[in-house]
């Protein structure tokens, strides 16, 4: 009985030190947005990309090889682009 009660207590001790990594994990993604917003808040409503905007918003911008469809050159061609935004990591527009 004894055993199992220490299985247990490893068990949940472990749970314990997990669920705290993943606490401290969301509270720095809360104060990434919080940061993220007061950017955002001091440029009000962007009507337009400047340069200053842009490096101010924008941490990196990673544009992949373009892919055929085919191995002729005719066919469509795709091309993966991926857009970091300051403080908030990757910029994905279908989520």
């Amino acid at each position: 009985m004894l055993a199992g009660y220490e299985t247990e207590q490893a068990a949940l001790t472990a749970s314990t030190e997990t669920l705290r990594a993943e606490v401290e994990e969301l509270k720095s993604k809360v104060a990434n947005v919080q940061s993220f917003l007061k950017l955002a808040e001091k440029y009000g409503e962007v009507t337009e990309l400047t340069a200053e905007i842009a490096r101010t918003f924008i941490e990196k911008i990673i544009v992949h090889e373009g892919v055929f469809e085919n191995a002729n050159r005719r066919s469509k061609r795709t091309q993966e682009v991926h857009i970091f935004l300051s403080y908030i990591g990757e910029f994905n527009p279908t989520e």
